[in-house]
C-alpha cells in the first residue's frame, strides 16, 4: 500500500505535468485560430468570392472621394464603445446587430457607405 506522503510527493509533478498539457493545447488551439485568420482571406474579395455580392463595392479611392466631397453618407456599423474610439468625422453609428431595428433612420435616396474598420 502507497502511504499518502508518496501521493504528496508527486503532487507537484501530477500538476506540472497538468499544467503543461493545457498549454500544449491552448497553443494548438491558438495556431488554428490563426489558421482561420489567415491573409489569403483577402483573395476571396480580389477573386469575386465575398459574401453578399449583390452589394456593390467601391473603392478605397471613389469612398475618399465621396468623403471629400461630402457626397455620401458614413454608417459605421462597428460597435458603439469602438465608435467612440474612433470614427470618420460625420460617420453615423448604427452597430451592425441594430441595423434591422434602426434602418429607417437612413434614407434610400442617399449614397450609404457602411465601414467596419
Amino acid at each position: 500500500m502507497v502511504s499518502k506522503n508518496k501521493y504528496h510527493r508527486f503532487l507537484p509533478v501530477i500538476l506540472l505535468a497538468l499544467g503543461l498539457i493545457l498549454m500544449s493545447v491552448a497553443v494548438v488551439w491558438l495556431v488554428f485560430i490563426r489558421a482561420d485568420n489567415n491573409p489569403d482571406k483577402d483573395l476571396d474579395f480580389i477573386e469575386g468570392r465575398i459574401p453578399f455580392p449583390e452589394i456593390p463595392r467601391i473603392s478605397l479611392q471613389d469612398a475618399k472621394a465621396a468623403y471629400d466631397l461630402g457626397s455620401a453618407i458614413w454608417v459605421d456599423v462597428r460597435s458603439s464603445s469602438n465608435y467612440k474610439e474612433s470614427h470618420i468625422p460625420g460617420a453615423i453609428s448604427l452597430p451592425e446587430d441594430e441595423i434591422s431595428e434602426r434602418l429607417n433612420e437612413l434614407s434610400t435616396s442617399d449614397w450609404i457607405i457602411t465601414y467596419c474598420t
